[in-house]
């Protein structure tokens, strides 16, 4: 089996509950396998599991491989968010967003995080950037219009 086809089993078992069972799993990857990719899907083994702060160690390690990986830094603006540190998020997705290819789900992140803390101009524009992606996308479309 390999390295990610283990981790998905962990995640299964993370998400029927089998937190231990996961962590072990993940662990015994862990140990033969240090690349980017088996970094970033530990990490959302953990994420699953709801070991937070391990899931952003991983997501950090994956980084500090591979600074323009976006799935890993938008995973960890994500931990960070649920964390309640929102600036610190969106530091993280401000990042991705600077990136080559950054996925639209990034602006639209963004854009929610700008439109809670009042900005309107720039939300509109975040939501502008992810339609370009996506332009047939109706719940972004029914965002940017509720944003005026």
């Amino acid at each position: 089996m390999t390295a990610i086809a283990e981790l998905d089993a962990a995640i299964s078992l993370a998400a029927k509950g089998d937190r231990d069972g996961a962590i072990a799993r993940t662990v015994a990857v862990l140990a033969t396998h240090l690349d980017v990719m088996t970094l970033h899907h530990a990490g959302v083994t953990l994420a699953v599991g709801h070991e937070r702060q391990a899931a952003m160690a991983l997501f950090r390690l994956a980084l500090d491989r591979d600074p323009s990986f976006p799935w890993s830094r938008m995973e960890l603006a994500n931990q960070l968010f649920d964390a309640n540190r929102p600036a610190e998020g969106m530091v993280e997705l401000q990042r991705v967003s600077l990136g080559h290819n950054a996925p639209p789900t990034v602006f639209v992140r963004l854009a929610r995080m700008l439109a809670g803390q009042g900005k309107a101009v720039e939300a509109r524009a975040m939501l502008r950037a992810a339609l370009v992606a996506e332009p047939e996308n109706a719940d972004w479309q029914a965002e940017l219009a509720a944003l005026g």
